[in-house]
């Protein structure tokens, strides 16, 4: 008998498990067969579904991740040696790496960190600048603490889509009595290095301490540490001249250095965002 493929929707709460655990792991090697166990699927299956679901193998999504990821620290941390990079994207050696980004990129990782990342794609419309208008003091930094939440993720544009998958949200918040609790929105690329079609955003809610989501519901940490915390006052889904003043003009005027884990941005009124948004902007840092 042959076994039907399922739409992959059928899997969502699969294979966010399984993308949960490719962003953790990133520094390790990741095998197939690791994957499909996470998704109780057998490897084949999985690879198939995968294929389908995002439209890609899971290794060239690993190695995509990995490339993105170690691209974004270059440029935006420019005292990380390259030696402290590689290893947190999973490669043994400076060389292993700086193959591996020549290839994907078509520059070496200095010539990247250079500048040559201007040249690497087509941007969209202009950002407009705002360092003649934003004051560092406008900045606070401050420890927060981890969060457990649920999420709805998003692939695409980030300005796209969003009344949906907040939407989204508000009702999984609901079946679970979660109204009014804070809401994040995590974009989990760099919009200057990942094709606008496979940018990664969620949505998420606070799940409080000492609650558990049904199964069928994703769930992540968010990292707690030292953030800084930029309030924001406009339109829901504008929010990229604030995220470059902060990550380009303010980040290295201050005695900080950006790390691996995600930005993202907080609302804390517990308000599901709408058309105009009233939240933080929240960078993580490290000393």
């Amino acid at each position: 008998m042959v076994r039907p493929i399922l739409p992959p929707e059928h899997y969502n709460a699969r294979f966010a498990r399984v993308l949960g655990f490719i962003e953790s792991q990133l520094a390790a090697p990741i095998a197939l067969a690791e994957l499909a166990c996470q998704a109780s699927l057998s490897p084949y299956y999985f690879h198939r579904l995968f294929c389908q679901w995002q439209g890609e193998t899971p290794q060239a999504y690993i190695r995509r991740l990995r490339l993105e990821g170690s691209a974004a620290l270059l440029r935006y941390g420019p005292d990380l040696p390259v030696t402290d990079i590689a290893p947190q994207f999973g490669f043994t050696s400076v060389q292993a790496f700086n193959r591996a980004f020549h290839s994907w990129f078509g520059m070496s990782p200095g010539h990247w960190r250079r500048g040559g990342y201007a040249a690497w794609r087509e941007h969209g419309d202009p950002v407009r600048d705002l360092s003649g208008e934003l004051e560092p003091s406008a900045v606070r930094v401050v420890r927060l603490p981890p969060e457990r939440v649920i999420y709805v993720r998003k692939i695409g544009p980030y300005r796209c889509g969003l009344a949906e998958v907040w939407e989204e949200v508000a009702r999984l918040g609901a079946s679970l009595g979660l109204q009014g609790l804070p809401c994040y929105g995590v974009g989990l690329d760099d919009p200057d290095v990942t094709p606008a079609a496979r940018l990664r955003f969620d949505a998420c809610m606070l799940l409080p301490r000492g609650r558990n989501a049904p199964l069928h519901i994703p769930t992540r940490v968010l990292s707690g540490g030292l953030h800084a915390i930029l309030p924001y006052r406009a339109s829901q889904g504008d929010t990229e001249s604030h995220w470059r003043w902060l990550i380009r003009h303010w980040l290295p005027r201050s005695r900080y250095r950006i790390t691996e884990e995600h930005c993202f941005e907080r609302y804390p009124d517990g308000i599901v965002p709408g058309p105009q948004a009233h939240s933080e902007l929240c960078l993580p840092l490290r000393r």
